[in-house]
């Protein structure tokens, strides 16, 4: 297994990911890092799916800023609940802006 290069930080707050072509809302990110995610939804996602995505960061700091980006679900698997599924995303296309913005994020602690 290959270790993530990059820190990865759990959401306190309420942070929904959207389909930037749809509209749609594809769940909730339930921690984060420049490199990938992972997605809370209530349906489950297809492995290898690929989505141009966007959701809100907020930090206390630099205020609040969309980020966009593309995914690729590497896994989806069915959470402890019913109707909840976990999904890991990684992060195949982000600007450096963006990228620089979720690294400074994730290091600055829980």
């Amino acid at each position: 297994m290959s270790e993530r290069r990059d820190r990865r930080r759990n959401v306190r707050q309420a942070m929904m990911l959207v389909n930037s072509i749809s509209g749609a809302n594809l769940g909730r990110i339930g921690n984060l890092s420049a490199g990938g995610l992972m997605l809370i939804s209530m349906e489950p996602v297809g492995e290898s799916n690929i989505y141009q995505a966007q959701f809100q960061l907020s930090d206390p700091t630099s205020g609040t800023r969309n980020i966009d980006l593309a995914l690729q679900i590497l896994w989806c698997a069915p959470a402890g609940s019913a109707n909840t599924y976990w999904s890991g995303c990684q992060t195949i296309d982000i600007s450096e802006a963006d990228r620089n913005a979720l690294h400074a994020w994730a290091n600055a602690g829980d």
